[in-house]
């Protein structure tokens, strides 16, 4: 979708810490994607203790360089997201 009929468009060096993208949106769908040149995976929860690849059931959903993965939430506020690695680029809007 283009960035011109976009509501929110953003873009966030993350790390290890958990990350919670700023929105006046309260729902919706989200398209959020990983930069190409992450070393490392991007996890996205919904939940402030998200966590990044520990086999902990608290896990994220991974998105690895290049992907990207559109979704509906019904509470903004509660999307999340971390790194495995510092440094690592994401991506989203919210058409």
């Amino acid at each position: 979708m283009p960035p011109d009929v976009a509501r929110d468009t953003s873009s966030k060096v993350i790390g290890i810490s958990v990350f919670n993208p700023p929105s006046k949106i309260t729902r919706g769908e989200v398209r959020v994607k990983a930069a190409i040149t992450n070393a490392g995976a991007v996890y996205i929860g919904y939940r402030s203790d998200v966590k990044a690849g520990t086999s902990s059931t608290k896990d994220g959903y991974p998105l690895y360089a290049g992907q990207e993965i559109t979704f509906r939430i019904l509470d903004l506020a509660e999307f999340r997201l971390i790194a495995d690695a510092e440094d690592q680029k994401i991506f989203w809007i919210i058409p």
